[in-house]
């Protein structure tokens, strides 16, 4: 057996030939990671979903896909790409798998593919000495889904992760709100006739006990891509979300849910007291994520005032701060107050002028939110005293929403720590 190899199945003890087999997909797992991240997939897309929070945040259940979603439309974007990568990492390790992709569906907005590898082959390599070899059929197959979502919608927040093993590798993965969010649009998107993913609701109480906030933001456009559950107009509440919430549990078949997700978790009595009345109990914990941090993770750096035009999103490091900042009160949009840049709001920050060369600078990820304004959403209160000579003195600008919700306070030298 190689070596990398044997180093990672010491962290299993498996009891039986089901936790074999799961240490060998989680394995294989780590090894398809690393090889996306060698051929340059992670520049494009990031990880998400159970084998994420597994993987990345400590999830104790067994996860079967890899899910992954483009960070931005790219119409030549193709998952086959990327399989030589996935075969040279393979490979460098002994292990043989074919990569299959799905043959794609009209109008269908997911790429797949499979990871193949003979069972009986990998389980004498992983586990020699084990006696599982006898009840396995000769074509058994391990499969492991890989799955890209190419019309991701936008809001969400990535960061860089790394892993030592198999050897050192950096995986781009959605945040800890954006991976709770996309939880919740499951529970509340996914349709199965005579079945329900208990995993989902496995997965969305690992995140209430561990205090997780979701991004709002990411959950509505999400929401709104899926569509049948809320308006193409509507801003979402998380008190909206709370009723939507509600709704979906009192009507879930929890046995239904508690038989799907058993097979994937080795204590059992965690199910037993999963019923209406625990799931409702956690709304109240249902919280979105805070501004604050998703300013440091959108915008760790400004611009200085000599710069002449609005820079990508990959250079912002390279500035210092010396702006100004803002407190959301609902969590759900983020502003940056700053001077003006450039006669022409270039690139990816969109930018709307006002009196004495102050703008409202919309962060990456969050620009289609300008519509807000054009549109008519979002309006300045009182402009013309906030917007003048008066705002040099002024300690905030307030943003309110038609009905006169608090929406943003802006503030002016804050400081970030």
């Amino acid at each position: 057996m190689n070596s990398v190899i044997e180093t990672m199945l010491n962290k299993y003890n498996p009891q039986n030939k089901k936790e074999r087999e799961n240490a060998i997909k989680e394995i294989i797992q780590e090894i398809a990671l690393a090889g996306l991240s060698r051929g340059g997939f992670f520049e494009k897309a990031a990880f998400y979903g159970g084998t994420c929070l597994r993987i990345f945040h400590g999830l104790n259940r067994f996860s079967e896909d890899l899910d992954f979603a483009l960070l931005k439309k790219d119409p030549d974007f193709k998952i086959d790409d990327y399989f030589p990568a996935l075969k040279k990492e393979f490979d460098s390790y002994g292990i043989y798998m074919v990569i299959e992709p799905k043959k794609k569906e009209a109008n269908n907005e997911v790429q797949s593919a499979f990871l193949k590898g003979n069972t009986l082959m990998l389980m004498a390599s992983f586990f020699a000495k084990n006696e599982d070899a006898k009840s396995i059929v000769p074509n058994q197959k391990i499969k492991i889904k890989f799955e890209v979502d190419i019309d991701n919608p936008i809001g969400g927040t990535t960061e860089f992760a790394y892993r030592m093993l198999p050897s050192p590798y950096e995986v781009q993965i959605f945040d800890e709100p954006t991976l709770f969010a996309g939880k919740i649009h499951a529970i509340l998107c996914r349709n199965y006739k005579n079945h329900v993913k208990g995993r989902d609701y496995y997965d969305y109480l690992f995140y209430i006990g561990k205090e997780s906030k979701f991004n709002l933001r990411y959950l509505e456009n999400k929401l709104k891509n899926t569509g049948g559950i809320i308006d193409n107009k509507e801003i979402l509440t998380l008190n909206k979300v709370k009723e939507l919430l509600k709704a979906k549990f009192e009507s879930v078949d929890y046995e239904s849910a508690k038989e799907d997700v058993s097979n994937f978790i080795k204590n059992k009595e965690d199910l037993n007291y999963w019923k209406k009345e625990l799931f409702i109990s956690t709304l109240e914990k249902l919280a979105p994520n805070d501004s604050i941090d998703n300013i440091k993770r959108c915008f760790s750096l400004s611009f200085p005032e000599n710069t002449k035009r609005v820079i990508d999103n990959e250079h912002l490091d390279k500035y210092d701060i010396n702006q100004v900042l803002l407190k959301s009160f609902s969590g759900n949009s983020l502003y940056l107050l700053t001077k003006e840049l450039s006669d022409e709001g270039e690139g990816p920050i969109k930018l709307l002028k006002a009196k004495n060369k102050y703008v409202i600078a919309i962060p990456p990820g969050l620009s289609d939110y300008i519509d807000h304004f054009e549109t008519g959403i979002v309006k300045f209160v009182d402009i013309n005293t906030y917007i003048s000579n008066d705002l040099l003195e002024s300690e905030y600008i307030l943003i309110k929403t038609l009905n006169d919700e608090p929406l943003v306070e802006l503030r002016k030298n804050c400081n970030l720590e």
